[in-house]
């Protein structure tokens, strides 16, 4: 599994190592890798997660990073991933959704603002509840269980996020926001005493 976010609380960090103790009981194989950024204004929080982890005894199956990985490296990360989670209090876009989905990651992500419109436009996705520990773990083993099934709910994911969120999606969206803008602009009455337009200003001139 893999979790990309900053250290921080709302991450949601601490509930996919709470859950990782009941998915470890069911896949004993299983491994969680957390990467994100840091600062000292988290290297607490942090050092909190570390203390679970080894309280949880699950010192071989939680790997815990702080990077600030380029693009290209953070590409191989997810494409590293059977699952990737995003179990987060709140999101303002749910970029890392967005990219886990992108890379046809099977993705885990809690219903809160942020995320829950990421995974209304990409059926396939798996919403879990936030700050709940056990949903984040069934949702988890539903996918370990069958691997192939949680392929072809990525690939449904996948091919949804390009519609939606794709660079030709993206532009056509900018360019209908513009033209509803220009129309709108066009049909809206000139200001009182507005200067009238220079072609009619011309045409005055040379009236007899």
């Amino acid at each position: 599994m893999l979790l990309v976010g900053r250290y921080k609380e709302r991450k949601g960090q601490r509930e996919l190592v709470r859950a990782m103790a009941r998915i470890v009981a069911r896949h004993p194989t299983a491994r969680a890798a957390l990467v994100g950024s840091l600062n000292s204004a988290s290297a607490a929080y942090k050092r909190q997660l570390e203390d679970d982890v080894e309280a949880l005894g699950l010192g071989e199956h939680v790997l815990l990073r702080s990077s600030d990985r380029p693009f290209g490296s953070m590409r191989a990360l997810y494409g590293a991933a059977d699952v990737v989670v995003q179990p987060s209090h709140a999101e303002g876009l749910g970029l890392s959704a967005i990219e886990a989905i992108a890379a046809g990651r099977p993705l885990v992500a809690a219903s809160v603002s942020g995320l829950s419109e990421v995974l209304e436009c990409c059926p396939g996705t798996v919403p879990v509840p936030p700050r709940d520990p056990e949903a984040l773990a069934r949702a988890v083993c539903g996918l370990l269980d069958d691997p192939a099934a949680a392929a072809k709910e990525a690939r449904r994911a996948q091919e949804a996020a390009r519609r939606e969120f794709g660079a030709e999606s993206m532009v056509d969206g900018y360019l209908a926001v513009y033209e509803r803008l220009r129309a709108a602009r066009a049909q809206a009455p000139a200001p009182v005493g507005a200067a009238a337009p220079a072609e009619a200003r011309a045409g005055a001139e040379v009236s007899p």
